[in-house]
């Protein structure tokens, strides 16, 4: 995961966290931010099932999608540019 962060930092340009919060950390900051969002005329968006699954290790098998409607991968770092590159266009 440290390696994805790193690639993403260098691609995009920005620093790489100095830190990661734990699970509870975050849903602590997730709370605080809800009662201080609407102070400035806005909303805090990003709910706690969100914020758990996170958290999580997620991964899927892309065999059946291959074998079935002839799926192919690309280099990931391409990916994450791309992605990169859509983020900004979209700001």
């Amino acid at each position: 995961f440290r390696e994805l962060i790193h690639t993403v930092a260098r691609i995009s340009g920005r620093r790489e966290p100095t830190m990661q919060l734990s699970l509870r950390a975050s849903l602590l900051g997730a709370r605080f931010l809800r009662l201080l969002y609407p102070l400035f005329g806005s909303d805090f968006h990003l709910d706690d099932v969100s914020i758990k699954m996170s958290a999580l290790y997620w991964y899927c098998k892309s065999d059946k999608a291959r074998q079935e409607v002839g799926f192919t991968t690309r280099d990931p770092e391409e990916t994450l540019r791309a992605t990169v590159e859509d983020l900004r266009k979209s700001r």
